[in-house]
């Protein structure tokens, strides 16, 4: 049961973010919406409203926070705005994510697949456990394209095409995912 449960979603301006909001939405849920386009953001929470007037459901907190996951200062300020919104989270989903990018290096120099695919979840996510207390859960979205990583590639010292990239990136999420939950034991 979803309804009156806060639920972040990253990457949830279209594609997969945006189908899973619209549902959690139909569903009673509060949520937080982040991606990098506010405006495409704030057409989602519309979207959501809709949906849940559609079903007869009061309107329920929406916040949209714009998130850059490149810009991993920004983390920061977001993680206080989720603190200062609820002071709880009951499900964090990590679906932002990058295949390609004109400019494959952040600005810190990290492979920019690594740096959204990978490296942001794991710091968001450590930055929102005291939200997510014992009963939250953390849902990481990953891919069927998975090869081995590169360390190399990871620090942004070898340029890899985005295919390679992106496969690589998501074994990274997946191994950090079973490792979360091996480290959690009885309580994930």
């Amino acid at each position: 049961m979803v309804k009156n449960k806060l639920v972040w979603i990253t990457g949830a301006s279209s594609g997969i973010g945006k189908a899973i909001a619209l549902e959690y939405a139909a569903h009673g849920a509060a949520l937080i919406l982040s991606a990098r386009r506010q405006s495409e953001l704030e057409k989602v929470k519309q979207d959501c409203i809709d949906v849940m007037r559609q079903n007869d459901i009061q309107d329920n907190d929406i916040l949209v926070l714009p998130l850059d996951v490149t810009q991993h200062e920004t983390l920061e300020t977001i993680t206080r705005q989720a603190f200062e919104f609820k002071g709880k989270i009951d499900v964090l989903i990590n679906n932002a994510g990058v295949y390609n990018s004109s400019n494959p290096l952040t600005p810190d120099g990290l492979d920019v697949r690594f740096a959204v695919n990978a490296i942001a979840p794991y710091l968001l996510t450590q930055r929102l456990f005291p939200l997510l207390g014992t009963s939250g859960r953390v849902i990481n979205l990953s891919s069927a394209a998975q090869a081995t990583v590169n360390l190399e590639a990871l620090t942004g010292n070898v340029k890899l095409h985005d295919g390679s990239a992106y496969a690589q990136s998501k074994l990274a999420l997946t191994m950090w995912s079973r490792s979360l939950a091996l480290s959690l034991g009885d309580r994930s």
